[in-house]
């Protein structure tokens, strides 16, 4: 995690490139790797909140090894994208969805797209995870966690889809 600061400062939670969670779901291994991007935002009224300025979360097929330890990221799956400050001319503003590998052999036009999502929230992308892909959960109050979190975000964003 770091702190960036400035104008703009900006809480970043990463460990210098991303964040990866070694995972396995009920057949297959992932690495789920994710950088987020907050910074703080004082209301109107004295309080404070977090607003996020961005996002990457991408899910890798990984390599079955003996252990969790021995899996590496061999391929990526799936990777939702918001990068709203990116300043390169091509890179979409707008929150996005790549398929690149799990379609590029299939449809190669496909292969660099970005596919329009909206605002996905992190929580969103969790209960993907666990209720989509089996990935087990370390609490067993893993539902009523996520969707509190999930439940703070909507009511207090500044943007929906």
């Amino acid at each position: 995690m770091t702190l960036e600061g400035g104008a703009n400062p900006m809480l970043r939670f990463d460990t210098g490139t991303h964040s990866v969670i070694k995972v396995r779901g009920a057949s297959e291994y992932y690495n789920f790797v994710f950088l987020q991007s907050y910074s703080p935002l004082q209301l109107l009224w004295g309080e404070w909140k977090i607003k996020t300025q961005g996002y990457i979360y991408r899910l890798y097929e990984a390599r079955k090894g003996t252990n969790l330890a021995e899996m590496d990221a061999t391929r990526e799956l799936i990777s939702y994208h918001w990068h709203p400050r990116d300043i390169r001319p091509k890179t979409p503003k707008f929150p996005h969805l790549h398929l690149r590998p799990a379609l590029e052999a299939k449809r190669p036009d496909i292969t660099n797209a970005h596919i329009p999502t909206g605002r996905i929230a992190i929580e969103t992308v969790v209960i993907f995870l666990i209720e989509q892909l089996g990935i087990t959960p370390l609490t067993t109050s893993w539902r009523d966690i996520v969707q509190e979190n999930l439940r703070l975000f909507q009511q207090y964003r500044t943007w929906a889809d």
